[in-house]
């Protein structure tokens, strides 16, 4: 009786152990590893276990700061499943991370984990954690080191996530440090081809210019598509980056 109103608690009950063998991903790719299974000091009924992918980031709205949690996925590994004491067993698992256009990377504040739940009757469910890396495919990484090759710092919040889309902030350091304070960079990835969107912030150089932006103060927003197929190496890729931005930045000097 003690014993399983220990269990209840969670003392002496089952308890899960996920292990993955890489953690870091891409959206589309499989994550592989195994759960561990163990018994506590009394039999008990689970009723499933289940791996979820959790992903959390924080950001800017109106001024505010905002904290976004949100379930991307799931998969029941095992269901009606009795666990007597000093069980143990070792599954293989593998969890698929979903493909998206707008699925964000993990970057700054935006993070993912894998949640493995075991969902038991009449006790404490056991849970497990596990941090992995969603991380740009060569593509998008390439796009990431041409705006380092053209003196682009990313900022500490970079890559906040509102649920809808992803932004990267970076500052000019050498190239257009005199024309540009700061760009915001989003993309919509596709399986061949990204979206990009880059928003500019101007400096102004004149009253005209002041005047001009009171009258229009929205950001100047270039918008290009990048095949993957025609990005040879991130060197040619910054060159064109560097085409677009200094035709916007003759129009703004």
């Amino acid at each position: 009786m003690l014993k399983k109103m220990l269990a209840s608690i969670g003392i002496g009950a089952a308890a899960i152990d996920l292990e993955i063998l890489t953690p870091q991903v891409e959206p589309g790719q499989t994550l592989k590893g195994t759960v561990k299974i163990s018994g506590g000091t009394i039999e008990q009924e689970v009723q499933k276990i289940e791996i979820s992918l959790l992903l959390k980031s924080t950001y800017y709205d109106n001024m505010q700061s905002r904290i976004l949690n949100k379930v991307v996925s799931s998969v029941i590994i095992a269901e009606k499943t009795v666990i007597k004491p000093g069980y143990e067993k070792i599954m293989p698992v593998s969890f698929e991370i979903p493909f998206a256009k707008n699925m964000p990377i993990s970057r700054g504040r935006t993070r993912y984990f894998l949640q493995t739940n075991a969902y038991i009757r009449n006790a404490v469910d056991p849970v497990d954690h596990d941090d992995i890396l969603v991380v740009p495919n060569k593509y998008f990484k390439m796009l990431f080191d041409a705006l380092a090759h053209l003196g682009f710092h990313e900022k500490n919040n970079s890559g906040d996530f509102d649920g809808f889309l992803q932004e990267f902030y970076y500052t000019p350091t050498t190239f257009f440090a005199q024309d540009i304070k700061e760009i915001k960079v989003s993309a919509k990835v596709k399986k061949s081809e990204m979206n990009i969107t880059i928003k500019l912030d101007k400096i102004h150089h004149s009253l005209i210019d002041s005047l001009a932006d009171d009258i229009d103060p929205n950001e100047t927003i270039i918008r290009f598509t990048l095949i993957f197929d025609e990005m040879e190496n991130s060197q040619i890729t910054a060159d064109y980056l560097k085409k677009l931005f200094e035709k916007e930045c003759r129009k703004i000097t």
